[in-house]
Protein backbone atom coordinates (compact mmCIF):
# COMPACT_ATOMS: atom_id res chain seq x y z
CA UNK A 1 0.00 0.00 0.00
CA UNK A 2 2.61 2.69 0.96
CA UNK A 3 5.31 0.92 -0.79
CA UNK A 4 5.84 3.72 -3.57
CA UNK A 5 5.96 6.14 -0.32
CA UNK A 6 8.67 4.41 1.05
CA UNK A 7 10.63 3.61 -1.88
CA UNK A 8 10.51 7.29 -2.63
CA UNK A 9 11.68 8.57 1.14
CA UNK A 10 14.70 6.32 1.05
CA UNK A 11 15.28 7.31 -2.27
CA UNK A 12 15.81 10.78 -0.72
CA UNK A 13 17.00 10.08 1.83
CA UNK A 14 20.15 7.86 0.37
CA UNK A 15 20.79 10.11 -2.70
CA UNK A 16 24.48 9.58 -2.77
CA UNK A 17 23.95 5.72 -2.31
CA UNK A 18 21.13 6.04 -5.18
CA UNK A 19 23.82 7.61 -7.25
CA UNK A 20 25.77 5.32 -6.66
CA UNK A 21 24.01 2.34 -7.30
CA UNK A 22 22.40 4.16 -10.96
CA UNK A 23 26.42 4.95 -11.74
CA UNK A 24 27.22 0.77 -11.26
CA UNK A 25 24.65 -0.01 -12.97
CA UNK A 26 25.39 2.61 -15.89
CA UNK A 27 28.69 1.44 -16.37
CA UNK A 28 27.77 -2.31 -16.49
CA UNK A 29 25.44 -1.18 -18.95
CA UNK A 30 27.70 0.49 -21.30
CA UNK A 31 30.36 -2.49 -20.51
CA UNK A 32 27.94 -5.04 -21.95
CA UNK A 33 26.92 -2.58 -24.90
CA UNK A 34 31.02 -2.52 -25.83
CA UNK A 35 31.71 -6.30 -25.21
CA UNK A 36 29.04 -7.47 -27.64
CA UNK A 37 29.77 -4.95 -30.15
CA UNK A 38 33.17 -6.54 -30.41
CA UNK A 39 32.11 -9.99 -30.33
CA UNK A 40 29.65 -9.05 -33.38
CA UNK A 41 32.04 -7.05 -35.58
CA UNK A 42 33.89 -10.39 -34.93
CA UNK A 43 31.40 -12.38 -35.92
CA UNK A 44 30.33 -10.17 -39.00
CA UNK A 45 33.94 -10.00 -40.62
CA UNK A 46 34.57 -13.88 -40.09
CA UNK A 47 31.53 -14.57 -42.36
CA UNK A 48 32.24 -12.62 -44.90
CA UNK A 49 32.15 -14.73 -48.69
CA UNK A 50 35.71 -15.47 -48.86
CA UNK A 51 36.73 -16.90 -45.77
CA UNK A 52 33.06 -18.04 -44.59
CA UNK A 53 34.18 -20.10 -41.15
CA UNK A 54 32.13 -22.22 -39.21
CA UNK A 55 31.10 -21.20 -35.58
CA UNK A 56 34.01 -23.40 -34.08
CA UNK A 57 36.32 -22.21 -36.23
CA UNK A 58 35.57 -18.55 -35.23
CA UNK A 59 36.42 -19.32 -31.84
CA UNK A 60 40.31 -20.38 -32.93
CA UNK A 61 40.33 -16.84 -34.13
CA UNK A 62 41.84 -14.56 -31.82
CA UNK A 63 41.03 -10.01 -32.24
CA UNK A 64 43.45 -7.85 -30.94
CA UNK A 65 42.04 -3.93 -31.07
CA UNK A 66 45.00 -1.27 -30.47
CA UNK A 67 44.37 2.36 -29.61
CA UNK A 68 47.46 4.13 -30.33
CA UNK A 69 47.46 3.94 -33.79
CA UNK A 70 44.23 2.37 -33.73
CA UNK A 71 44.29 -1.29 -35.13
CA UNK A 72 42.53 -4.13 -35.73
CA UNK A 73 44.90 -7.64 -36.00
CA UNK A 74 42.67 -11.29 -37.00
CA UNK A 75 45.06 -14.01 -36.52
CA UNK A 76 43.63 -16.75 -38.40
CA UNK A 77 45.13 -20.30 -38.56
CA UNK A 78 46.19 -21.01 -41.36
CA UNK A 79 44.49 -23.94 -42.16
CA UNK A 80 41.27 -22.78 -42.72
CA UNK A 81 42.91 -20.43 -45.88
CA UNK A 82 45.17 -20.19 -48.37
CA UNK A 83 47.16 -17.18 -48.97
CA UNK A 84 44.55 -15.55 -51.89
CA UNK A 85 41.77 -16.32 -50.08
CA UNK A 86 42.77 -14.56 -46.82
CA UNK A 87 43.78 -11.27 -49.51
CA UNK A 88 40.61 -11.54 -51.00
CA UNK A 89 38.49 -11.58 -47.43
CA UNK A 90 40.82 -8.52 -46.27
CA UNK A 91 39.77 -6.68 -49.66
CA UNK A 92 36.29 -7.68 -48.58
CA UNK A 93 36.39 -7.05 -44.88
CA UNK A 94 38.15 -3.58 -44.63
CA UNK A 95 34.89 -1.54 -45.50
CA UNK A 96 32.60 -3.74 -42.79
CA UNK A 97 35.17 -2.90 -40.36
CA UNK A 98 34.21 0.96 -40.75
CA UNK A 99 36.00 3.88 -42.26
CA UNK A 100 38.98 3.90 -39.22
CA UNK A 101 40.29 0.79 -41.31
CA UNK A 102 41.38 0.98 -45.11
CA UNK A 103 44.67 -0.98 -45.03
CA UNK A 104 45.48 -4.15 -44.33
CA UNK A 105 48.86 -5.66 -44.21
CA UNK A 106 48.74 -9.45 -44.68
CA UNK A 107 51.77 -11.78 -42.72
CA UNK A 108 51.85 -15.29 -42.49
CA UNK A 109 53.63 -16.41 -39.66
CA UNK A 110 55.20 -19.91 -39.43
CA UNK A 111 54.52 -23.59 -37.77
CA UNK A 112 57.32 -23.55 -34.14
CA UNK A 113 56.96 -25.68 -30.93
CA UNK A 114 53.64 -25.49 -30.10
CA UNK A 115 52.00 -23.22 -32.46
CA UNK A 116 50.51 -23.45 -35.44
CA UNK A 117 50.92 -21.31 -38.82
CA UNK A 118 48.64 -18.14 -38.88
CA UNK A 119 48.07 -15.67 -40.99
CA UNK A 120 48.58 -12.39 -39.47
CA UNK A 121 46.15 -9.64 -40.96
CA UNK A 122 46.36 -6.10 -39.57
CA UNK A 123 43.67 -3.34 -40.52
CA UNK A 124 44.29 -0.29 -39.87
CA UNK A 125 44.02 3.95 -41.06
CA UNK A 126 45.51 4.70 -44.32
CA UNK A 127 47.02 7.99 -42.19
CA UNK A 128 48.55 6.22 -39.45
CA UNK A 129 51.15 4.79 -41.88
CA UNK A 130 52.68 7.07 -43.10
Amino acid sequence: MDTPITLLDILQQHQVTTFMAAAIVLVVIIFCAWFFNRRIQKHDALIAKPLCLTADQEKQVSVRHHHKPRKIVFAIPAAFATNETIHAWAEQVAPRLGKDSSHFEVKTTPQRFFRISKHVVTFTKLENIR
